[in-house]
Protein backbone atom coordinates (compact mmCIF):
# COMPACT_ATOMS: atom_id res chain seq x y z
CA UNK A 1 0.00 0.00 0.00
CA UNK A 2 3.14 1.97 0.42
CA UNK A 3 4.35 1.52 -3.18
CA UNK A 4 0.53 2.76 -4.64
CA UNK A 5 -0.18 5.49 -2.07
CA UNK A 6 2.92 6.63 -0.65
CA UNK A 7 1.39 9.71 1.13
CA UNK A 8 -1.63 7.42 2.26
CA UNK A 9 -2.66 7.39 5.97
CA UNK A 10 -1.96 3.53 6.62
CA UNK A 11 -4.68 3.36 8.90
CA UNK A 12 -7.41 4.52 6.65
CA UNK A 13 -5.99 2.85 3.34
CA UNK A 14 -6.39 -0.81 5.55
CA UNK A 15 -9.74 0.04 7.19
CA UNK A 16 -10.63 1.05 3.88
CA UNK A 17 -9.19 -2.00 2.04
CA UNK A 18 -10.91 -4.06 4.64
CA UNK A 19 -14.06 -2.99 4.26
CA UNK A 20 -13.63 -3.55 0.23
CA UNK A 21 -12.91 -7.15 0.97
CA UNK A 22 -15.95 -6.76 3.40
CA UNK A 23 -17.71 -6.11 0.18
CA UNK A 24 -17.06 -8.20 -2.13
CA UNK A 25 -17.32 -11.44 -0.04
CA UNK A 26 -20.81 -9.65 0.27
CA UNK A 27 -21.28 -9.36 -3.40
CA UNK A 28 -20.02 -13.11 -4.07
CA UNK A 29 -23.14 -14.44 -1.48
CA UNK A 30 -25.47 -12.22 -2.37
CA UNK A 31 -27.09 -14.51 -4.65
CA UNK A 32 -27.26 -17.70 -1.95
CA UNK A 33 -28.43 -15.30 0.59
CA UNK A 34 -32.15 -15.50 -0.45
CA UNK A 35 -32.50 -19.16 -0.05
CA UNK A 36 -30.60 -19.62 2.90
CA UNK A 37 -32.83 -17.03 4.96
CA UNK A 38 -35.67 -18.96 3.91
CA UNK A 39 -34.62 -22.29 4.70
CA UNK A 40 -33.26 -20.75 8.04
CA UNK A 41 -36.89 -18.94 8.45
CA UNK A 42 -38.95 -22.05 7.35
CA UNK A 43 -36.86 -24.08 10.06
CA UNK A 44 -36.71 -21.74 12.72
CA UNK A 45 -40.18 -20.42 12.38
CA UNK A 46 -42.00 -21.84 15.31
CA UNK A 47 -39.51 -21.19 17.83
CA UNK A 48 -39.94 -17.30 16.27
CA UNK A 49 -43.72 -17.45 16.54
CA UNK A 50 -43.54 -18.67 20.10
CA UNK A 51 -41.68 -15.87 21.22
CA UNK A 52 -43.90 -13.00 19.67
CA UNK A 53 -47.12 -14.80 20.78
CA UNK A 54 -45.87 -15.35 24.21
CA UNK A 55 -44.07 -12.17 24.26
CA UNK A 56 -47.74 -10.03 23.43
CA UNK A 57 -49.42 -12.54 25.44
CA UNK A 58 -46.55 -11.48 28.64
CA UNK A 59 -47.22 -7.80 27.87
CA UNK A 60 -50.91 -7.80 27.85
CA UNK A 61 -50.82 -9.48 31.75
CA UNK A 62 -47.99 -7.68 32.88
CA UNK A 63 -50.70 -4.19 32.13
CA UNK A 64 -53.49 -5.86 33.82
CA UNK A 65 -50.99 -6.54 36.85
CA UNK A 66 -49.50 -3.44 36.72
CA UNK A 67 -52.96 -0.74 36.57
CA UNK A 68 -54.25 -3.29 39.32
CA UNK A 69 -50.69 -2.59 41.60
CA UNK A 70 -51.27 1.31 40.50
CA UNK A 71 -54.70 1.43 41.49
CA UNK A 72 -54.78 -0.36 44.92
CA UNK A 73 -51.11 1.18 45.71
CA UNK A 74 -51.97 4.92 44.52
CA UNK A 75 -48.45 5.21 43.56
CA UNK A 76 -47.69 7.49 40.92
CA UNK A 77 -44.47 5.32 39.64
CA UNK A 78 -46.87 2.35 39.10
CA UNK A 79 -48.88 4.73 37.23
CA UNK A 80 -45.46 5.50 35.35
CA UNK A 81 -44.75 1.63 34.72
CA UNK A 82 -48.39 0.98 33.59
CA UNK A 83 -48.77 3.67 31.09
CA UNK A 84 -45.37 2.13 29.62
CA UNK A 85 -47.25 -1.46 29.65
CA UNK A 86 -49.99 0.23 27.85
CA UNK A 87 -47.60 1.76 25.28
CA UNK A 88 -46.28 -1.21 24.22
CA UNK A 89 -50.03 -2.93 23.77
CA UNK A 90 -51.20 -0.17 21.87
CA UNK A 91 -48.15 0.49 19.74
CA UNK A 92 -48.65 -3.38 18.73
CA UNK A 93 -51.84 -2.77 18.41
CA UNK A 94 -51.25 0.23 15.51
CA UNK A 95 -49.00 -1.66 14.14
CA UNK A 96 -50.98 -4.20 13.30
CA UNK A 97 -53.90 -2.43 11.67
CA UNK A 98 -51.72 0.14 9.78
CA UNK A 99 -49.86 -2.92 8.52
CA UNK A 100 -53.19 -4.69 7.17
CA UNK A 101 -54.37 -1.54 6.06
CA UNK A 102 -51.23 -1.24 4.14
CA UNK A 103 -51.64 -4.63 3.06
CA UNK A 104 -54.71 -4.29 0.67
CA UNK A 105 -53.88 -1.68 -1.72
CA UNK A 106 -56.18 0.16 -3.74
CA UNK A 107 -54.52 1.29 -7.12
CA UNK A 108 -57.13 3.71 -8.48
CA UNK A 109 -57.38 5.38 -4.77
CA UNK A 110 -53.53 5.25 -4.30
CA UNK A 111 -51.65 4.61 -7.38
CA UNK A 112 -48.29 4.36 -4.93
CA UNK A 113 -49.43 2.16 -2.22
CA UNK A 114 -50.57 2.74 1.65
CA UNK A 115 -47.46 1.79 3.18
CA UNK A 116 -47.02 5.77 4.37
CA UNK A 117 -50.18 5.24 6.48
CA UNK A 118 -48.15 2.74 8.72
CA UNK A 119 -45.51 5.22 9.62
CA UNK A 120 -48.23 8.47 10.17
CA UNK A 121 -49.80 5.72 12.57
CA UNK A 122 -46.63 5.48 14.76
CA UNK A 123 -46.64 9.32 14.55
CA UNK A 124 -49.74 9.69 15.98
CA UNK A 125 -49.08 7.38 18.91
CA UNK A 126 -46.30 9.09 19.40
CA UNK A 127 -48.41 12.39 19.77
CA UNK A 128 -50.70 10.47 22.36
CA UNK A 129 -47.59 8.73 24.09
CA UNK A 130 -46.08 12.26 24.79
CA UNK A 131 -49.25 13.73 26.04
CA UNK A 132 -49.64 11.06 28.66
CA UNK A 133 -46.25 11.43 29.82
CA UNK A 134 -46.82 15.18 29.99
CA UNK A 135 -49.98 14.28 32.24
CA UNK A 136 -48.01 12.27 34.08
CA UNK A 137 -44.79 14.85 34.66
CA UNK A 138 -48.28 17.37 36.13
CA UNK A 139 -49.52 14.77 38.30
CA UNK A 140 -46.26 14.30 39.76
CA UNK A 141 -45.73 18.25 40.16
CA UNK A 142 -48.64 18.18 42.08
CA UNK A 143 -47.59 15.56 44.26
CA UNK A 144 -44.56 16.86 45.31
CA UNK A 145 -46.33 20.25 46.22
CA UNK A 146 -48.88 19.24 48.01
CA UNK A 147 -46.58 17.36 50.30
CA UNK A 148 -46.23 14.21 52.56
CA UNK A 149 -49.28 12.49 52.52
CA UNK A 150 -50.41 10.30 55.88
CA UNK A 151 -48.97 7.00 55.15
CA UNK A 152 -51.03 3.60 54.58
CA UNK A 153 -50.41 -0.03 55.46
CA UNK A 154 -48.09 -1.45 52.58
CA UNK A 155 -49.78 -3.51 49.84
CA UNK A 156 -47.94 -6.89 49.54
CA UNK A 157 -49.95 -8.57 46.93
CA UNK A 158 -50.04 -6.16 44.31
CA UNK A 159 -45.94 -5.86 45.02
CA UNK A 160 -45.52 -9.54 44.57
CA UNK A 161 -47.77 -10.04 41.64
CA UNK A 162 -45.46 -7.28 39.81
CA UNK A 163 -42.19 -8.94 41.06
CA UNK A 164 -43.51 -12.03 39.42
CA UNK A 165 -44.31 -10.18 36.07
CA UNK A 166 -41.07 -8.56 36.31
CA UNK A 167 -39.41 -12.34 36.54
CA UNK A 168 -41.86 -13.20 33.54
CA UNK A 169 -40.40 -10.48 31.45
CA UNK A 170 -36.50 -11.64 32.27
CA UNK A 171 -37.13 -15.42 30.97
CA UNK A 172 -39.23 -14.17 27.89
CA UNK A 173 -36.08 -11.72 27.45
CA UNK A 174 -33.55 -15.11 27.84
CA UNK A 175 -35.60 -16.86 25.16
CA UNK A 176 -35.13 -14.01 22.65
CA UNK A 177 -31.56 -13.27 23.29
CA UNK A 178 -31.28 -16.67 22.07
CA UNK A 179 -33.40 -15.37 18.58
CA UNK A 180 -32.13 -11.81 18.55
CA UNK A 181 -30.99 -12.09 14.77
CA UNK A 182 -34.70 -11.94 13.92
CA UNK A 183 -35.97 -8.71 13.72
CA UNK A 184 -39.32 -9.75 15.16
CA UNK A 185 -37.73 -11.47 18.13
CA UNK A 186 -35.22 -8.62 18.51
CA UNK A 187 -37.36 -6.34 18.80
CA UNK A 188 -39.34 -7.86 22.08
CA UNK A 189 -35.71 -8.62 23.47
CA UNK A 190 -35.08 -4.99 23.48
CA UNK A 191 -38.90 -4.24 24.91
CA UNK A 192 -38.29 -6.90 27.45
CA UNK A 193 -35.02 -5.71 28.76
CA UNK A 194 -36.69 -1.91 28.72
CA UNK A 195 -39.37 -2.99 30.48
CA UNK A 196 -37.20 -5.02 32.97
CA UNK A 197 -35.67 -1.71 34.14
CA UNK A 198 -38.30 0.27 34.44
CA UNK A 199 -40.57 -1.76 35.92
CA UNK A 200 -37.88 -3.01 38.81
CA UNK A 201 -37.11 0.99 39.06
CA UNK A 202 -41.03 1.70 39.65
CA UNK A 203 -41.74 -0.96 42.15
CA UNK A 204 -38.31 0.27 44.05
CA UNK A 205 -39.62 4.06 44.10
CA UNK A 206 -42.62 2.89 44.80
CA UNK A 207 -41.85 1.40 48.25
CA UNK A 208 -39.00 3.10 49.32
CA UNK A 209 -41.32 5.94 48.50
CA UNK A 210 -44.63 5.04 51.14
CA UNK A 211 -42.00 3.50 53.36
CA UNK A 212 -38.91 5.57 53.44
CA UNK A 213 -38.69 8.87 51.45
CA UNK A 214 -42.01 9.90 50.54
CA UNK A 215 -41.17 12.10 47.78
CA UNK A 216 -39.45 9.50 45.74
CA UNK A 217 -42.56 7.92 44.56
CA UNK A 218 -43.27 11.32 42.15
CA UNK A 219 -39.54 11.57 41.78
CA UNK A 220 -39.19 7.76 40.20
CA UNK A 221 -42.87 8.85 38.22
CA UNK A 222 -41.05 11.88 36.85
CA UNK A 223 -37.99 9.95 35.66
CA UNK A 224 -39.85 7.41 33.91
CA UNK A 225 -42.47 10.03 32.51
CA UNK A 226 -39.33 12.04 31.08
CA UNK A 227 -37.85 8.53 29.53
CA UNK A 228 -41.39 7.76 27.15
CA UNK A 229 -41.29 11.27 26.93
CA UNK A 230 -37.68 11.51 24.80
CA UNK A 231 -38.14 8.01 23.82
CA UNK A 232 -41.40 8.51 21.32
CA UNK A 233 -39.96 12.35 20.68
CA UNK A 234 -37.21 10.60 18.67
CA UNK A 235 -39.34 8.09 17.41
CA UNK A 236 -40.84 10.58 15.77
CA UNK A 237 -38.25 12.29 14.71
CA UNK A 238 -36.84 8.47 13.25
CA UNK A 239 -40.67 8.46 11.24
CA UNK A 240 -40.60 11.59 10.14
CA UNK A 241 -37.14 10.56 7.74
CA UNK A 242 -39.08 8.06 6.47
CA UNK A 243 -42.15 9.99 5.02
CA UNK A 244 -39.04 12.11 4.06
CA UNK A 245 -37.14 9.56 1.92
CA UNK A 246 -33.89 8.83 2.75
CA UNK A 247 -31.05 7.47 0.65
CA UNK A 248 -29.56 4.13 1.48
CA UNK A 249 -25.94 3.75 2.56
CA UNK A 250 -23.39 3.28 -0.34
CA UNK A 251 -22.37 -0.29 0.36
CA UNK A 252 -26.09 -1.29 0.00
CA UNK A 253 -26.44 0.71 -3.22
CA UNK A 254 -23.21 -1.19 -4.50
CA UNK A 255 -24.45 -4.31 -3.59
CA UNK A 256 -27.37 -3.89 -5.23
CA UNK A 257 -25.91 -2.80 -8.88
CA UNK A 258 -24.05 -5.87 -8.61
CA UNK A 259 -26.85 -8.13 -7.91
CA UNK A 260 -28.89 -6.36 -10.94
CA UNK A 261 -25.61 -6.21 -13.39
CA UNK A 262 -24.67 -9.87 -13.01
CA UNK A 263 -28.01 -11.59 -13.16
CA UNK A 264 -28.14 -12.12 -16.74
CA UNK A 265 -25.95 -12.00 -19.65
CA UNK A 266 -28.16 -9.65 -21.65
CA UNK A 267 -27.88 -7.03 -19.10
CA UNK A 268 -25.28 -4.92 -21.00
CA UNK A 269 -25.00 -2.17 -18.31
CA UNK A 270 -26.56 -0.20 -15.21
CA UNK A 271 -27.44 3.52 -16.12
CA UNK A 272 -28.95 4.54 -12.05
CA UNK A 273 -29.53 2.88 -9.21
CA UNK A 274 -31.85 4.57 -6.04
CA UNK A 275 -33.04 3.50 -2.92
CA UNK A 276 -35.45 5.58 -0.83
CA UNK A 277 -37.68 5.34 2.61
CA UNK A 278 -41.43 6.17 1.54
CA UNK A 279 -41.95 4.19 4.83
CA UNK A 280 -41.12 1.25 6.96
CA UNK A 281 -40.54 -0.26 3.53
CA UNK A 282 -38.47 0.64 1.27
CA UNK A 283 -38.47 1.46 -2.44
CA UNK A 284 -35.94 0.71 -5.34
CA UNK A 285 -35.71 1.65 -8.34
CA UNK A 286 -32.71 0.51 -11.28
CA UNK A 287 -32.34 2.09 -15.01
CA UNK A 288 -30.73 -1.15 -16.86
CA UNK A 289 -30.13 -1.20 -20.71
CA UNK A 290 -31.12 -4.68 -22.22
CA UNK A 291 -30.80 -5.23 -26.01
CA UNK A 292 -34.04 -6.48 -27.66
CA UNK A 293 -35.67 -6.94 -24.24
CA UNK A 294 -38.41 -5.18 -23.71
CA UNK A 295 -38.24 -4.94 -19.72
CA UNK A 296 -35.66 -6.61 -16.87
CA UNK A 297 -38.85 -8.10 -15.04
CA UNK A 298 -39.20 -10.98 -18.17
CA UNK A 299 -35.29 -11.42 -17.53
CA UNK A 300 -36.04 -12.23 -13.87
CA UNK A 301 -38.85 -14.07 -14.52
CA UNK A 302 -37.69 -16.18 -16.99
CA UNK A 303 -33.90 -16.41 -15.12
CA UNK A 304 -35.81 -18.09 -11.84
CA UNK A 305 -37.48 -20.54 -13.57
CA UNK A 306 -33.77 -21.56 -15.77
CA UNK A 307 -31.58 -21.80 -12.69
CA UNK A 308 -34.09 -22.49 -10.57
CA UNK A 309 -32.98 -19.95 -7.76
CA UNK A 310 -34.82 -16.98 -6.78
CA UNK A 311 -34.87 -13.34 -7.89
CA UNK A 312 -32.03 -11.39 -5.96
CA UNK A 313 -34.96 -9.15 -5.66
CA UNK A 314 -37.67 -11.77 -4.51
CA UNK A 315 -38.39 -9.39 -1.44
CA UNK A 316 -39.46 -6.14 -3.09
CA UNK A 317 -42.65 -6.07 -4.84
CA UNK A 318 -43.07 -4.17 -8.47
CA UNK A 319 -45.07 -0.83 -8.38
CA UNK A 320 -44.83 -0.28 -11.86
CA UNK A 321 -42.65 -0.92 -14.94
CA UNK A 322 -41.77 1.98 -17.90
CA UNK A 323 -39.90 0.91 -21.11
CA UNK A 324 -38.84 3.55 -23.43
CA UNK A 325 -37.05 3.11 -26.82
CA UNK A 326 -33.08 4.56 -26.57
CA UNK A 327 -30.84 3.18 -29.53
CA UNK A 328 -31.11 0.05 -31.44
CA UNK A 329 -32.32 -2.42 -30.58
CA UNK A 330 -31.98 -1.44 -27.07
CA UNK A 331 -34.52 -0.28 -24.29
CA UNK A 332 -33.99 1.13 -21.07
CA UNK A 333 -36.38 -0.52 -18.25
CA UNK A 334 -37.30 0.97 -14.96
CA UNK A 335 -38.87 -0.56 -12.57
CA UNK A 336 -40.06 0.96 -9.03
CA UNK A 337 -39.91 -2.03 -6.09
CA UNK A 338 -40.21 -2.30 -2.35
CA UNK A 339 -40.78 -5.07 -0.22
CA UNK A 340 -43.93 -6.92 0.03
Amino acid sequence: MKIEHPKGNKRKLSKFYTRQNELIDQFLGAEDEERQQVDEDARMGPKIKFAVNASFTVNFCLFVIQLYAAVSTGSLSLFATAADAFMDLVSSFVMLITSRLAARPSVYKYPVGRTRIETIGIILFCALMTTVAIQLLVESGRALGEGKRASEELHIIPIVIVGVAIFAKGSLMLYCFAYRKYPSVHVFFIDHRNDIVVNSFGLIMSVVGDRFVWYLDPIGAMCIALLILFSWVANAFEQVWLLVGKSAPRDFLAKLTYMSMTHDTRILKVDTVSWRLPSNDDAVSDNEAVPGVPCRSEILRGDRHRHGRGDPVEDFSRRGARAAEEGRGTRRCRESLRPR
